[in-house]
């Protein structure tokens, strides 16, 4: 028996009333979350008026098609939990239209800027204190020991805070005629160095400023505004708990970005610690995390977390829970846990043949980023290329006299290394260095095909020098300085809240980062590292993870093949499919199904409920 309720109040059918339905499976929809949902069936307008709002008369007080809740039972097993509105109304009847759970968050959701959301609010951080002792006109902002505790503590927090350089970011300062000013380059880094809490060293900060920094005057003194240089970057895990938690939904945690996936941080090139004087002149800092996010909504970052990572958001619509699941395990589910649907084949199939697909992955860029759009320019000619390495430890370590510099790619870093001689040797002893990132993508299927746009946008390794002396901090000493490899990028950066007309945009593309705690610099100091690899400065595993398309840890190779490999399979399947109502009820579309011995993904399925035919199933291959 068909039963419609709203809220527990039952919505009056029609006898012989049936509801056609159509349930999209989640790991297709890759534009629009369809989710499930019914086409338009007819209620009766009495008695059903006073829960509708009585849509029919232009006198109501309701506003006329109000969403209202819905679920749909068959033999009291629940078919659809979502919401249902009233598309067309007269004194007679009611033409209702049914849209599952997932269909019904996707609307509300999709739309809302990822700034938008709460985050946990405004968070106050501790009062400035004097630079170099009591007396000093300068202050150390309280962000900076926030921050260092947060390196210390990284798991009480739901973001970070680690060293990226981004050059560019503040414009450079006017000069006067023939002044040329020399940039002061300050220690940017959040540290671990107990030295820092006793001297107040200037150790936070999430940008390192090798350029012309933005400057500040002191008593006729030019100095660089410590307050400015700092962003936190908030977990991936944390900002997707929040977008679905404020919507009402529950997080399935040991089922939410579990593993690796967990130390993702978004990183947006943004200044978000906002740092004031107060009426006692102590500087006060804050920041909220929505204004170290991106100009994407809710669709555009879950649809880039699905093209970037085969990562899908998955809605159980009777619990209210939400989890995350990647396409690569769906596709590779074991064959004793897949259920076995033979049974229910009620005819012959129609299968259409198409021609497979092909696809070209490159790295999708920041338009404003000047740095990475250089690099792209100057890859290397293949023709120029030595034999390519696995590892930086197979490069070699000689080379005959006068022998040519070369360029190889060692994989295993997706990136090209340049040899540099030793005059007047023979044999030669070559040092490596690292040229730039191996940009040229992934084919999938061939050559040719669709461009696909994708990656956190490219994040190129720079070496950035370091100056930790917490007596001398405002000196920098480019002999005694250790070198980390960090994140760069080239492009202005983004100041919430600053009302210059000409100032930047908050910019709109994802950057993803792993979290890979602390690593050490190239003279053993620890630092808290963000980077795209599953390696740190020197080569050592951190990972097993890397956000580059190729390359043995890429996301091609770890995450996207077993999924694209069905993608861009030319082969549908539509089957006609005999289930009762408690198959349809317990049929779960992100999950595998069997038939005659072979393995399935369904697409789409339809089904008139109460069930008298057979349901149809648009099927896919693995």
């Amino acid at each position: 028996m068909l039963d419609l309720r709203s809220n527990n109040r039952p919505v009056r059918l029609s006898p012989g009333t049936s509801v056609q339905l159509e349930y999209h499976s989640p790991l297709f929809d890759e534009d629009v979350v369809r989710g499930s949902f019914s086409y338009a069936f007819t209620v009766p307008a009495p008695p059903n008026g006073p829960l509708y709002g009585f849509p029919e008369r232009l006198d109501a007080d309701a506003t006329p098609g109000a969403e209202l809740p819905a679920e749909l039972y068959d033999d009291g097993l629940p078919l659809l939990v979502g919401t249902q509105r009233v598309r067309t109304a007269s004194a007679v009847k009611y033409s209702v239209n049914l849209s599952g759970a997932l269909g019904a968050l996707a609307t509300s959701l999709s739309g809302r800027a990822l700034a938008a959301f709460a985050y946990g609010g405004v968070r106050q951080l501790p009062p400035g204190e004097p630079l170099g002792g009591a007396g000093s006109l300068l202050q150390l902002p309280g962000w900076v020991r926030h921050a260092n505790e947060v390196a210390l503590h990284p798991e009480a927090y739901d973001y970070v805070f680690a060293p990226v350089r981004c050059d560019d970011f503040y414009p450079a300062p006017a000069l006067a005629d023939g002044e040329v000013r020399q940039p002061i380059v300050l220690n940017p880094w959040v540290t671990a160095d107990p030295a820092a809490f006793n001297y107040g060293l200037p150790a936070g900060g999430s940008f390192a400023y090798l350029g012309v920094m933005k400057y500040a005057d002191f008593n006729g003194v030019t100095l660089p505004v410590y307050g400015q240089l700092a962003s936190p970057f908030p977990r991936l895990r944390y900002v997707l708990r929040c977008l679905f938690e404020e919507s009402g939904l529950r997080v399935d945690e040991p089922n939410f970005l579990p593993g690796e996936l967990g130390d993702l941080v978004i990183f947006s090139p943004a200044n978000a610690v906002r740092c004031a004087p107060d009426a006692a002149g102590v500087v006060q800092s804050s920041f909220h995390l929505a204004d170290a996010l991106p100009d994407l909504t809710v669709a555009q970052l879950l649809a880039a977390l699905r093209r970037d990572l085969g990562l899908v958001v998955l809605l159980d619509e009777a619990a209210q829970r939400v989890r995350t699941a990647l396409l690569r395990d769906v596709v590779a589910e074991p064959a004793g846990t897949v259920p076995d649907l033979t049974a229910a084949l009620a005819g012959p199939a129609e299968v259409t043949i198409d021609d497979a697909a092909t696809y070209q992955l490159v790295y999708q860029l920041d338009p404003d980023d000047v740095l990475a759009t250089a690099l792209l320019k100057q890859e290397p000619d293949p023709a120029t290329l030595s034999p390519a390495v696995e590892t930086l430890a197979d490069l070699p370590a000689t080379a005959p006299l006068g022998a040519a510099a070369q360029t190889r790619l060692v994989r295993q870093e997706d990136a090209y290394y340049q040899s540099r001689p030793t005059l007047f040797q023979n044999p030669t002893t070559l040092a490596w260095t690292l040229l730039g990132p191996a940009l040229a993508g992934v084919a999938v299927g061939g050559a040719g095909g669709d461009e696909v746009a994708q990656g956190s946008c490219y994040t190129l390794l720079g070496e950035v020098p370091v100056r930790r002396d917490p007596q001398h901090p405002l000196d920098y000493d480019p002999a005694a300085a250790a070198r980390l490899q960090v994140p760069a990028l080239s492009r202005p950066g983004y100041e919430p809240g600053n009302p210059d007309p000409k100032a930047a945009a908050r910019p709109a593309v994802l950057r993803l980062l792993f979290y890979r705690g602390m690593q050490p610099a190239s003279d053993g100091t620890l630092y808290p590292l963000v980077t795209p690899l599953a390696t740190n400065q020197a080569g050592a595993a951190v990972g097993a993870l890397s956000l580059r398309l190729a390359g043995p840890a890429g996301t091609y190779e770890q995450l996207l093949r077993g999924w694209l490999q069905v993608k861009r399979r030319g082969v549908a399947v539509k089957q006609p499919l005999r289930l009762s109502t408690l198959d349809l009820a317990r049929l779960d579309l992100s999950r595998k199904i069997r038939l005659d011995g072979v393995e399935y993904l369904v697409r789409t399925l339809t089904a008139s409920v109460p069930l008298r035919k057979p349901a149809t199933a648009e099927l896919v291959r693995v």
